[in-house]
């Protein structure tokens, strides 16, 4: 599948993704920031997830610069 799809395919999904996950965290209150639990051993709160999502993104750009442009 991966394949058949085109640069600007994925870069519109990409953008619109990356647009809902914003419009997901703005609704969250503090009380809903504050929440927590457990990832792989790791206990996370509610409000430390758009910083890895963010740096999760950074990752993937990099390894496309490096392995494809």
């Amino acid at each position: 599948h991966f394949q058949r799809r085109t640069v600007p395919d994925l870069a519109g999904e990409l953008y619109h993704q990356r647009s809902a996950n914003i419009l997901l965290f703005a609704s969250f209150d503090e009380a809903t920031g504050l929440r927590s639990g457990t990832a792989s051993g790791f206990e996370f709160t509610v409000r430390c997830f758009p910083y890895i999502i963010a740096g999760h993104e950074r990752h993937h750009i990099k390894v496309l610069r490096e392995r494809y442009l």
